[in-house]
């Protein structure tokens, strides 16, 4: 989505550099392209109409027009509004640690959010662009090498973490932890919790404890993720309530903690339950769980290229195992996609390829780097046509909900599955394919 939309601003920003001069609907022009990219972009309607009137009203202003350069000077103007609108008013666009040093930061959240991970990254923020000194300190003592895993995130991006000491419990850690940097002169105390399968007791008066030994720890969200929000509205209205409790228990050392509850189903299904923040997942890729607007559409197509066609004569075979013959002649193209760019082996003899504005059969066992299609009714195909995966072209849809049905299981685990080293490309997938 950024990359996109820094594409679509960079190519605005460009053409009104070039112009010598501005006239009123030239800005009129721009302005109408730039709220075009920010909607597609999700950016909420109000926020964009709130930032073009903004923006519009000092961009055509006598000076702005006038000007000897004034292209330049309504990028200049856009850039302020954006970061105006992302840092709020007077916001410099840098975490607030306006405390006595050293400031604590605690992460707290559900086992596999990504509280360590994210841990480092806010440590490495810190640390390059405001020049914070910085130490990281794991208290979860309840997953085997998580502490480890914080250990070797410090050193890959070069931020002390507070040695591991066997056997030590979260608040005397925090303790520890809290001493070495006054001691040491460190600015901030990033704090990595334990993570759980659910809101519980355990959890709430833990983040307690290690809030009251800490003091100045802040507290700056809580959240759960529903189980069944998309197919069980009474549990999912429990696990909620449950929810609310745990935070009441948790408010005299968070009253201001934001609240977030909601993933792709509860945010169609369940809108009392938004909260201060959602977490759009596979909704954002336009595949909503649970019935949504039209206008939710796949976000993403995957391409690859046709490596040959073949005739394949009557009786013989394809692929491993040879589980596939031709009945009779036919013209077999190979694909240069497979199990190990994400193409999964279950569609192996059952699922298809976009090509040429028609679904072509799978034919054989799908290997780890390409698959055979039956080519055979469609004209032209030659070595370098672009086969489709997933996506819309040429009047065919293979989305990865169908490949999920096909292959027993959700269009989450076919858009998860897509390989790191498929390149990425914003915009039309065909004109991007390489």
């Amino acid at each position: 989505m950024f990359d996109t939309l820094t594409t679509r601003l960079g190519d605005i920003f460009d053409r009104l550099r070039r112009r010598g001069a501005l006239s009123e609907d030239d800005v009129g022009a721009a302005m109408r392209e730039i709220r075009v990219a920010l909607l597609e972009a999700d950016v909420a309607l109000p926020v964009v109409r709130d930032f073009i009137a903004a923006v519009r009203e000092k961009a055509v202003g006598e000076d702005v027009i006038r000007s000897v350069t004034p292209g330049q000077m309504v990028v200049k103007i856009v850039h302020d509004h954006l970061v105006q609108t992302l840092a709020g008013d007077g916001g410099t666009g840098t975490i607030d640690l306006n405390a006595p040093a050293p400031v604590g930061i605690m992460l707290v959240g559900l086992q596999g959010s990504g509280k360590t991970t994210t841990a480092a990254k806010i440590a490495l923020r810190l640390k390059t662009r405001e020049r914070k000194k910085v130490l990281m300190a794991s208290l979860d003592v309840q997953r085997p090498a998580a502490q480890e895993q914080l250990a070797q995130l410090g050193k890959q991006i070069g931020v002390k973490t507070l040695p591991i000491v066997a056997g030590e419990r979260p608040v005397a850690i925090t303790r520890r932890a809290l001493d070495v940097a006054r001691r040491e002169g460190y600015d901030v105390v990033m704090l990595d919790t334990a993570g759980r399968l659910h809101v519980n007791e355990e959890l709430m008066l833990e983040v307690a404890a290690v809030r009251e030994a800490g003091k100045r720890l802040l507290v700056a969200g809580v959240y759960t993720h529903f189980a069944d929000a998309a197919e069980d509205p009474a549990f999912t209205i429990v696990q909620h309530e449950r929810f609310l409790e745990a935070v009441e228990a948790l408010r005299p050392v968070a009253p201001e903690a934001l609240l977030h509850t909601s993933g792709s189903a509860a945010i169609l299904a369940h809108p009392a339950m938004h909260h201060d923040l959602v977490r759009a997942g596979i909704a954002f890729y336009g595949y909503p769980p649970v019935p949504g607007p039209a206008s939710l559409r796949p976000a993403m197509s995957v391409f690859c290229r046709v490596a040959q066609v073949r005739t394949v004569a009557r009786g013989e075979s394809v692929g491993y195992g040879r589980t596939w013959r031709a009945a009779t002649d036919r013209r077999i193209a190979t694909a240069t996609i497979g199990y190990g760019q994400g193409l999964p082996r279950a569609l192996s003899n059952r699922g298809h390829l976009g090509i040429r504005g028609a679904r072509c059969a799978i034919v054989g066992i799908v290997s780890m780097d390409q698959v055979g299609v039956d080519v055979s009714d469609v004209d032209g195909v030659v070595a370098g046509d672009a086969a489709m995966f997933i996506g819309s072209r040429d009047g065919i849809r293979i989305g990865a909900d169908e490949v999920g049905g096909l292959t027993g299981t959700l269009p989450h685990e076919i858009l998860c599955g897509i390989s790191e080293g498929i390149p990425r490309h914003p915009g039309a997938a065909p004109a991007a394919l390489p």
